[in-house]
């Protein structure tokens, strides 16, 4: 049995159990609702002592149960690695396999991209911000923001050349947007290994995001993209700057086309699961 984040409960004959995780309970609760440490560590002893009593199975708290543990990062295998016997971990990360479609030439003005329904969590309001102060000094870019509704007004818009698209269906995302970015922001405050990031590295898009947790690891230390730091505007805005530029959009293409092969293609690790099942059976 295979669970990926779902705390379940078993009775009665228990196959070999298998989880996955991207990322652990308390970097949730302090990097995005805020917690203090103290607060974080108190309702996780106090979860997990409900996990024990009603047998539950959970992928952070009560996972040594299981046979095998998937990790989607080096980062997540050192964090279990405090908790978890290291022959149990597995590094493997989400595969992705999305129909090809070529992306467009790179224009005189460079399209940025921003997908996300929480657009505070995922660093929304640092990439605005940072975005309108970059604009100011080139106006040969355009932000496309799409998940929610906009933060600010028409008029405003229109003066910084951002497009604010709220929910579209997931094919146009794959059709029309994901092929028409330059460059995908995504200065995320917490993360496990988003989707939305893989997805845009599919289609050979330099990624700009932020230094917490996995996410650097997750483009390769800026093989595929820039990392910048959590929360920085300035930071931000320089990376910002730097790959608005038809030359580095050109050159970086190509060496993010060859990263998400190497890792995140399907085949890859559809390859890595297989093995592990069989180790579990």
């Amino acid at each position: 049995m295979h669970i990926h984040v779902f705390p379940v409960s078993l009775s009665g004959n228990v196959p070999p159990i298998l989880i996955s995780n991207a990322a652990m309970a308390g970097d949730f609760l302090i990097n995005v609702n805020g917690f203090s440490l103290f607060k974080a560590k108190f309702m996780l002893s106090s979860e997990k002592l409900l996990c024990w009593i009603f047998r539950v199975q959970e992928t952070t708290l009560r996972h040594n149960k299981a046979k095998k543990i998937i990790v989607f990062s080096d980062y997540l295998k050192s964090r279990y690695l405090k908790t978890t016997q290291e022959n149990k971990l597995r590094v493997i990360p989400i595969g992705v396999d999305f129909p090809s479609i070529e992306s467009k030439q790179v224009n005189d003005i460079i399209h940025i991209g921003f997908i996300a329904k929480d657009f505070e969590s995922k660093g929304g309001e640092y990439l605005l911000e940072a975005y309108k102060e970059a604009y100011k000094s080139n106006q040969k870019m355009k932000l496309t923001i799409i998940g929610t509704s906009p933060k600010i007004s028409e008029k405003e818009c229109q003066e910084y050349n951002i497009e604010w698209i709220n929910l579209v269906p997931r094919d146009q995302l794959f059709t029309e947007y994901f092929p028409s970015f330059d460059v995908f922001a995504y200065p995320t405050l917490a993360d496990g290994l988003p989707l939305v990031v893989l997805e845009a590295l599919s289609f050979s898009i330099p990624i700009l995001t932020s230094d917490i947790l996995a996410l650097p690891e997750m483009i390769g230390y800026g093989e595929a993209g820039e990392v910048t730091q959590s929360k920085d505007v300035k930071s931000i805005r320089t990376a910002l700057n730097k790959m608005t530029n038809s030359d580095y959009i050109i050159r970086k293409k190509d060496a993010v086309n060859q990263f998400f092969r190497r890792k995140y293609w399907s085949s890859v690790t559809n390859d890595q699961l297989k093995k592990v099942y069989e180790e579990c059976l």
